[in-house]
């Protein structure tokens, strides 16, 4: 055995056990094994990434983000019809389509409807006018 090894393996035991320490004594063991090959390094005749796929792998992801943002907007949606007044609720039906009771929402008069139902509403309208938008951006 090596005596520098030896050495180390007594300077090991001194400074105790941690995670930290066992990483950095992992690490500097896998750096100085000569048969192992460089991380991250690329193999001879290799570009790198392709850029499209990466643009597309990109779009994809933000496409999904958007996607559970809309069924986010359209859960809280749902949350707020179901908070309104019963007479608002009868006039919106009783569809499970939450979009069509929204566009039910739209269409009502609002005269009579007190202010936190007008600001309830701007609230669903807003959220449901943005994603819509976002998504067109997309197209």
């Amino acid at each position: 055995m090596c005596p520098t090894r030896t050495a180390e393996q007594a300077r090991r035991r001194r400074q105790g056990k941690t995670d930290n320490l066992d990483a950095e004594r992992i690490a500097r063991e896998v750096q100085a094994h000569p048969d192992l090959p460089a991380a991250f390094k690329r193999a001879s005749g290799d570009i790198g990434p392709d850029p499209v796929h990466d643009q597309m792998a990109l779009l994809h992801k933000a496409r999904r983000s958007l996607l559970k943002t809309r069924q986010h907007v359209m859960n809280e949606a749902e949350a707020i019809l179901i908070a309104l007044p019963e007479h608002l609720q009868g006039a919106l039906g009783r569809d499970d389509d939450v979009r069509h009771r929204l566009k039910r929402l739209a269409s009502l008069d609002r005269a009579g409807i007190d202010t936190r139902l007008i600001l309830a509403y701007l609230a669903v309208v807003a959220a449901v006018g943005v994603g819509r938008q976002v998504l067109a951006l997309l197209g």
